[in-house]
């Protein structure tokens, strides 16, 4: 179940990051071309489609790339964030084992002063 849970949130997270990044460079961008085919190629673009005509085919282009080189970004840096989170458990779980065994030694040496 928890997988499932942290592959929605990542795909729910990085979708947000391109769609982020594609919305923002086409508005800034397409303040030459009338609201609806703004819209018509900002729906296309967000799908991973490049429609247009003439240079707004060329800037949704650039927007998907840009779009998508954010999502590796934001992917690279969750992976690094999750690596030294797993290094800290790790270490954790190394320190809990070898408290314990020291537990259990000194449980075995009282018992052998016992008997």
């Amino acid at each position: 179940m928890a997988r499932n849970i942290g592959t929605a949130l990542g795909v729910a997270m990085l979708g947000q990051v391109f769609l982020d990044q594609v919305e923002r460079t086409l508005a800034d961008r397409l303040r030459f071309l009338p609201a609806h085919q703004v819209a018509l190629v900002r729906a296309a673009a967000e799908q991973f489609l490049v429609r247009g005509a003439g240079a707004s085919q060329r800037i949704a282009g650039q927007a998907i790339v840009q779009g998508f080189a954010n999502v590796m970004l934001a992917a690279a840096i969750l992976c690094g964030l999750a690596l030294v989170a797993v290094c800290c458990m790790r270490t954790s779980a190394d320190k809990d084992a070898a408290l314990q065994h020291d537990t259990v030694d000194q449980q075995r040496a009282f018992s052998a002063r016992i008997d």
